[in-house]
């Protein structure tokens, strides 16, 4: 356990990848495919075998802050969690510089070794990986930038690449780079490959605060002077600032200027699960070279992978396809077309509807709200509410909600009144005004929620 060790976890995601298992509101982060735990928690459990919890924060959109506070709570309930919520998605270099300007205010340490990693990644060999970050921040203290680079097993066009320089050597296994490469074209990505000089950039990296700070103020000094001039006390700083920071990467920002990078070759598993391929060829297979989850029935299928989050699915003699069903939406495409899927997600976005955005369940901090139904003239929602949690309704749109309580007690809670409400009531709201309803009891509430539209 290293103190003055941080870790800033990039939560962020729009979910089009891997649509229709992931939403806006329910990005892969969220998902678990290999583990019990899904990649948020499986990243922060891997951080926090070599840094104290309290050293770890997330960052992410402000719209995935109820999601990954539940997440992290529901592995280690006993410790706050830090979590920064963007009012704006404005990439990674804003983001970073948010972390590390959050970092500094809480650090004992005057010049901390900070990690950043994606929420999303699979890395299988925890072991590995924790050798690897502890070399890195060796070379980390010594005022270099490091990354780590996974040896490419094909010529894959959906990774950036980084060339090192295989003489010029620092520390036990690190190597000074040479540059940045943009997503390449399959003839340009085999060059790389067979060159032997080129590596995958897996998107983590390490520095000293002193060492990114330096960076940012020489490279990007307009969002590293905006961030420092945020009370991150107010909401109302952090969006007004955020507003109008450029929206940029850490690697146009800062890691293709620099002269300081030094690359570890990851001796880890690594997969950024960036398309369904992606999970196909990390999961295992049947006789018939497929990948199934689910209640699945397949017969004469090859190659193929066939997910159920809910209903039965047959699938009869396809080969090399994907199917995977949910309970509102189901994806069939050929797996060479599996980067395509984000397309289905745009497309379902512009027309406006909702199944991009958000699945029929609805997990919250406080609990989860499930959609039974919706159109022109109502929508019905069952919502549950945690023990000792609130649920809170804001009527601005005065649109006018029944409550049926079917299980458990609720407070309901004005500004004037507190009343309760038993299993086989009901309340009628029909003002503009902000209700709450809370769960006092041990067990779960739960309650029909009709609004008519």
């Amino acid at each position: 356990m290293q103190n003055d060790l941080f870790g800033i976890i990039l939560a962020g995601g729009s979910g089009s990848r891997l649509w229709p298992l992931s939403r806006e509101l329910y990005p892969k982060q969220f998902l678990s495919f290999s583990e019990d735990n899904t990649l948020l928690q499986q990243t922060y459990l891997r951080l926090k075998q070599f840094m104290p919890p309290e050293n770890i924060l997330t960052v992410a959109n402000e719209k995935h802050v109820p999601g990954i506070s539940f997440q992290l709570g529901q592995i280690e309930k006993q410790i706050p969690h830090n979590i920064l919520g963007e009012p704006v998605a404005k990439n990674t270099a804003p983001a970073l510089a948010l972390g590390t300007y959050f970092i500094r205010n809480i650090a004992k340490d005057d010049n901390p070794v900070i990690l950043v990693a994606p929420s999303d990644h699979l890395i299988k060999d925890d072991k590995n990986f924790t050798k690897a970050v502890l070399e890195g921040a060796k070379i980390a203290r010594q005022g270099f930038i490091v990354t780590f680079g996974i040896k490419p097993s094909s010529a894959e066009t959906g990774y950036g690449y980084i060339k090192v320089l295989p003489d010029q050597k620092v520390g036990d296994t690190g190597l000074k780079t040479d540059c940045f490469k943009e997503k390449p074209d399959y003839e340009t990505a085999l060059q790389y490959v067979e060159s032997g000089e080129y590596y995958w950039n897996s998107g983590i990296f390490m520095f000293s605060l002193s060492t990114i700070l330096e960076e940012f103020e020489g490279k990007e000094p307009e969002i590293i002077n905006k961030i420092r001039g945020i009370n991150l006390e107010k909401r109302d700083s952090l969006r007004g600032t955020y507003e109008n920071l450029p929206s940029i990467s850490i690697d146009y920002a800062v890691m293709e200027k620099s002269d300081r990078i030094v690359l570890i070759p990851a001796e880890f598993d690594w997969n950024d699960l960036g398309s369904w391929e992606a999970i196909y060829s990390v999961s295992e297979n049947n006789s018939g070279n497929n990948v199934v989850k689910g209640n699945i029935t397949d017969i004469d299928c090859e190659n193929s992978l066939i997910y159920s989050s809910s209903r039965c699915v047959c699938a009869i003699g396809i080969k090399d396809t994907i199917v995977v069903e949910t309970d509102d939406a189901v994806l069939v495409c050929d797996r060479k077309d599996s980067q395509r899927v984000k397309e289905a997600f745009d497309s379902l976005k512009k027309a406006g509807s909702d199944l991009y955005k958000r699945h029929k369940t609805l997990i919250e901090e406080w609990g989860s709200i499930i959609n039974f139904t919706k159109d022109s003239n109502s929508s019905i929602n069952n919502i549950t509410i945690n023990e000792n949690k609130q649920y809170k309704v804001n009527n601005s749109d005065k649109n006018p909600k029944h409550y049926y309580i079917t299980r458990g007690t609720a407070l309901i809670k004005t500004t004037n009144e507190v009343k309760t409400l038993n299993q086989g009531q009901s309340l009628d709201l029909n003002d503009e005004i902000s209700y709450i309803i809370e769960n006092p009891g041990s067990e779960n509430l739960e309650l029909i929620e009709i609004t008519r539209l």
